[in-house]
């Protein structure tokens, strides 16, 4: 899983340096700040699934009664909690800035989806 989560976290850095060149790019490559755009979304709803996954590997300790680790648990539960907020909230800007209505469509019910199922096992 830590491996996992630090390759997301390089993916994330490099898609963000991608819409970075692709926005000072000429405006004729609309189309190229478009693609940097919706890569940097996935990635971020890529983010958002780990954290899902690392929220329920964190459920399963608890379960299992590891009382001596349950405040690393929480600690870790809290920062997989935000880290998956800061990555929707990611998600939500850039569908805003995307002119790609099916693409908007398509990753919102994901995220909303992600957010229901995280709201229904509270």
């Amino acid at each position: 899983m830590r491996h996992r989560l630090v390759q997301l976290a390089d993916a994330d850095a490099e898609a963000y340096a991608e819409v970075v060149r692709a926005t000072k790019a000429p405006s004729a490559e609309g189309f190229r700040r478009e693609e940097a755009m919706r890569q940097a979304t996935r990635t971020l709803v890529d983010i958002i699934t780990a954290c899902g996954d690392v929220l329920g590997g964190l459920t399963e300790m608890t379960g299992a009664g590891y009382v001596k680790v349950l405040g690393d648990v929480a600690g870790a539960a809290y920062l997989a909690e935000a880290s998956a907020a800061a990555a929707r909230q990611g998600a939500e800007i850039n569908l805003g800035l995307l002119g790609d209505v099916n693409f908007r469509e398509v990753v919102s019910r994901q995220v909303l989806y992600k957010r229901a199922a995280k709201g229904a096992g509270s």
